[in-house]
């Protein structure tokens, strides 16, 4: 217990000091005010929020609700006011201490648990989406916590069906798909030329997550972070330990649901920009990281820590550089 409270806090820490201030995005938190009043849109329409579906003088929020209902609470007690950021921070620490936790109960070591954990707290890109904290990063720090929360205790939440329900509440249309038709001016989007999801955009999602990279220039500081994506290798290298994992039924298991998610994910028109690495990973993270703890063993060997260092080196590079210093490439 002490170590999953020095791990919690140390994250919190570290994620809250990295983070660049509160996110101008924060849909979730304007919905979940709306959501205590028995409301499923919000009143008001700021000019930066322009993925907002108004109809009658209401305003619908396109993406499903998960993360509101999570803030409930924190906006009951605290107000429509409290900080998205802030939230996506805490969520995000308690992340790290559910993957420890998930070990644990995989009956991996001790050694290989706390450095699997400390990799995916700070040598992913987990930690720039948590130190965000917008509409879209806490969507995927949200998912990721249920996730989580489902393979520790071996059940799923059947939230297909609840997000159907949400969407024929507002729109009179079942489809995942209906809220993001609305969108203005969505449908000249360049990105979305094919419609929203076709096999066309597994390509540019093959590019994203593995060709990627950051702009080389000649003057200081010589490397810039890509807002557009950076190749999973480059911001986690760690992560080659994947291909060491021994054959077993979960090796495959956790295959089958990597390849099975990464499928999905890559119909989409866009592949995740703005942001740091490739944040569609996150779909599948924890299936990446049992494979890493196989792959590494109870005895890591020193040049998986020295993978280890650099990947949090890279994510810390990248989280500086756009978080605090303004410093990045589209």
């Amino acid at each position: 217990m002490k170590l999953l409270v020095i791990i919690f806090l140390a994250t919190l820490f570290i994620y809250l000091l990295s983070s660049p201030g509160e996110t101008p995005y924060n849909y979730f938190t304007r919905l979940s005010a709306s959501l205590l009043d028995g409301k499923l849109y919000i009143t008001d329409h700021p000019s930066w929020l322009n993925e907002l579906i108004a109809i009658g003088g209401k305003y619908y929020i396109v993406y499903p609700p998960m993360p509101a209902i999570v803030l409930l609470p924190s906006v009951f007690l605290l107000g429509q006011y409290f900080s998205q950021t802030i939230f996506s921070i805490i969520l995000g620490a308690i992340n790290v201490v559910l993957v420890y936790l998930l070990f644990k109960r995989l009956n991996f070591s001790n050694k290989t648990s706390f450095f699997v954990t400390i990799f995916f707290a700070f040598g992913t890109n987990h930690w720039y989406l948590a130190s965000v904290g917008s509409a879209w990063f806490i969507a995927h720090i949200t998912a990721l916590f249920f996730l989580l929360l489902a393979l520790f205790e071996v059940s799923g939440k059947k939230r297909f069906l609840l997000d159907a329900l949400y969407n024929f509440l507002r729109f009179n249309n079942f489809s995942p798909l209906s809220p993001y038709q609305l969108i203005p001016g969505i449908v000249n989007d360049p990105i979305f030329q094919q419609g929203f999801m076709n096999i066309a955009y597994i390509p540019r999602h093959i590019e994203a997550i593995l060709l990627r990279l950051p702009q080389v220039q000649s003057t200081w500081p010589f490397l810039i972070p890509s807002l557009y994506s950076t190749a999973l290798w480059f911001t986690s290298p760690a992560f080659i330990y994947i291909f060491k994992a021994k054959k077993s039924l979960l090796t495959v298991a956790c295959w089958v649901a990597i390849i099975a998610t990464l499928l999905v994910v890559s119909l989409w028109g866009g592949v995740g920009f703005a942001q740091f690495g490739y944040r569609f990973a996150q779909d599948f993270m924890p299936f990446l990281l049992i494979l890493l703890a196989i792959g590494i063993g109870n005895k890591p060997s020193k040049i998986f820590y020295l993978l280890w260092v650099l990947s949090i080196l890279v994510n810390a590079w990248g989280v500086i550089m756009i978080n605090k210093l303004n410093i990045y490439a589209i």
